[in-house]
């Protein structure tokens, strides 16, 4: 953001008069998209990194004030002194993930502002990952609204871009009135300021296209996006209740739906199974994640992101997360940043729809505010504290964070505030020190909300009343993984069989999965025989606190793709869920059987 400083400083001289300086920086972003170019050289000379980086798969972005005030990219380069920088691995087809690792300038000349550097970032990663960014885009676009009776087939129906449109407007505003004097939301703008530079370096990667790749298909070819088309991506796990807003004819009719049709629409809109495991002897935790989402989504890139303030606001510089192309948060959501919090959630069903009576705008969306509580955290209870702030009622999870340092595998002891959840409804937060659960050797998660207060307000307690046989899928101590868990979390002794049951999916010989491809750990509804549909567990990561705990390189282990541990491994030429007209796959691999990958961190320092 080229221009920001002098925008601001017309800020400070008109405070009284924010509608005025609302159109004034709005008509600013206007220009910036026109006036910044950017050029790509082949640069032969490497920058060495005292992280022994591969500088083949690296790129730096320079602002090169004297051209116009430009940015050029050079590949081939790791470059510390650049405004931004980054190692990108493109190994989706072989590893079924991609890596970025990616930083902005971190010297401590201040020789750029802070939206510089967060707009550098964005823009870094915009341009050199807009193909994956186009696909997941369409994939997701298509799940999204391909099937939305409320609007023309794919598009964003007309409630959800006026939801947009004035969170946008709100953020801008908040944002710039209180940059200066709450870091709250000096990171909540720096962090939209990364937003916008993504769109707009891949939007110049669009445009060098075209210049190019007139042969090529309309349906293949690189199009120009905007902020909002962006939040496809960003929010696609708020955009799910953001239809709610201001509708109520888009709402579900629980009253009206059988035990089946309600199980089903639990499964489509949760997501995710995760556990922590404290071993017997305290000599090790093992934590991790399975994601539960549709299959189009399975364009993945591992992210390691460091920035840092100017006036050094943050608790932590560097969170690294599971994540996809063109999102600035995890989604999943799985992060360890480097001040040793583990932070992962697993979804909320909110059966009582009138609640979404209270869904505004004038909030911040989850991923928004996961990434801010990151960046300003240093323990679960302050973790919990800024996540609780501007609720968007959007996305309903139960977060858990994890304090590694809170725990001693040498000494075996467990403080207390190790560990803390959260869960959320609209217009309402509840949060409480789980530690003393954690002691007796476990937390499972499962989409099933804990604290009775907010089981009751969200209408679990009701729907089990009036549908029993939906204690399988949503009583939180009697459901299906509930009892997997309970059963075979003693099993544990290694990372190895941590991760096996978190992959873990027999329903057709586990009595505890009642002959169900979804009421298992891992779920594969694209087994069911009645219904195929391409959703499920698409991935599982996971960690030992050891390789975790006080490590500058941080080891991480992931794979992607449906489990195919006691199932056949997903292919998409001969997935019958396909039928169902709801995806396209964009830029997917065609067939799922990947190992577990490792990736370690580049910038924990």
């Amino acid at each position: 953001m080229l221009v920001f400083s002098e925008i601001k400083k017309l800020y400070n001289l008109k405070r009284s008069n924010l509608v005025l300086f609302a159109f004034i920086f709005l008509l600013n972003t206007e220009i910036l998209s026109k006036k910044n170019t950017l050029e790509f050289l082949e640069d032969k000379i490497n920058y060495d990194s005292n992280n022994g980086i591969d500088v083949k798969n690296s790129f730096s972005l320079y602002l090169n004030e004297d051209n116009n005030n430009s940015y050029f990219i050079k590949s081939n380069t790791f470059d510390e002194n650049a405004l931004a920088y980054c190692n990108y691995d493109e190994s989706l087809m072989q590893k079924g993930w991609d890596f970025l690792a990616i930083s902005s300038y971190q010297g401590l000349d201040q020789k750029y502002t802070d939206e510089q550097k967060a707009y550098g970032m964005g823009y870094l990663e915009g341009y050199i990952t807009a193909e994956k960014i186009w696909s997941n885009y369409l994939n997701q676009k298509k799940y999204t609204y391909g099937k939305n009776k409320n609007s023309a087939d794919g598009e964003m129906p007309e409630n959800v871009k006026e939801f947009l449109s004035k969170n946008f407007q709100f953020i801008r505003i908040e944002g710039l009135k209180n940059f200066e004097s709450d870091p709250y939301w000096q990171h909540a703008y720096l962090i939209f300021i990364q937003l916008e530079g993504m769109l707009d370096g891949y939007n110049k990667k669009v445009k060098e296209n075209s210049k190019t790749d007139n042969q090529i298909k309309t349906e293949n070819k690189l199009q120009k996006l905007s902020l909002m088309d962006l939040q496809v991506i960003n929010a696609a796990g708020d955009i799910g209740n953001i239809e709610y807003y201001n509708s109520k004819l888009s709402r579900p009719d629980f009253s009206k739906m059988t035990h089946e049709q309600i199980s089903m629409h639990f499964e489509e809109k949760n997501h995710c199974s995760s556990l922590i495991k404290v071993a017997a002897d305290l000599s090790d935790v093992w934590f991790g994640h399975n994601t539960w989402t549709n299959y189009s989504s399975m364009l993945r890139i591992f992210k390691e992101y460091r920035f840092s303030t100017n006036n050094k606001t943050e608790k932590s510089k560097t969170v690294a997360f599971s994540s996809y192309p063109g999102s600035l948060s995890s989604i999943d959501d799985f992060y360890i940043t480097d001040r040793d919090l583990y932070v992962t959630e697993t979804t909320n069903q909110i059966f009582k729809t009138e609640l979404f009576d209270l869904l505004n705008p004038k909030t911040l969306l989850t991923w928004h505010r996961a990434m801010i509580a990151n960046r300003l955290s240093d323990s679960g209870k302050k973790w919990t504290d800024l996540f609780s702030k501007y609720n968007s009622g959007t996305y309903n999870n139960q977060f858990q964070i994890l304090d590694l340092n809170k725990i001693d595998t040498q000494k075996r002891e467990i403080q207390s505030n190790a560990f803390w959840i959260i869960e959320q409804i609209p217009g309402q937060t509840e949060a409480a020190d789980m530690t003393n659960i954690l002691r007796y050797g476990y937390w499972p998660s499962y989409n099933s909300a804990y604290f009775p207060n907010i089981r009751k307000l969200s209408g679990y307690d009701e729907q089990l009343e009036i549908h029993p046989e939906l204690k399988d899928s949503i009583d939180y101590s009697s459901c299906a993984r509930a009892n997997i868990f309970r059963r075979d979390q003693n099993k544990i002794n290694d990372i190895e069989a941590y991760r096996n049951l978190l992959r873990y999916n027999d329903y057709e010989n586990d009595n505890l999965s009642k002959q169900n491809p979804g009421l298992a750990i891992a779920c594969r509804r694209d087994l069911d025989k009645q219904k195929p549909d391409c959703r499920g567990a698409t991935d599982a990561k996971v960690a030992s606190i050891n390789d975790i705990k006080g490590k500058q390189k941080k080891k991480i282990l992931m794979i992607s793709g449906p489990t195919n541990d006691q199932q056949p491994a997903f292919d998409w030429g001969n997935a019958k869920c396909l039928e169902t007209g709801k995806y396209v796959i964009n830029g997917l691999p065609q067939k799922y059987e990947f190992p577990w990958v490792e990736y370690e961190t580049k910038f924990m320092n």
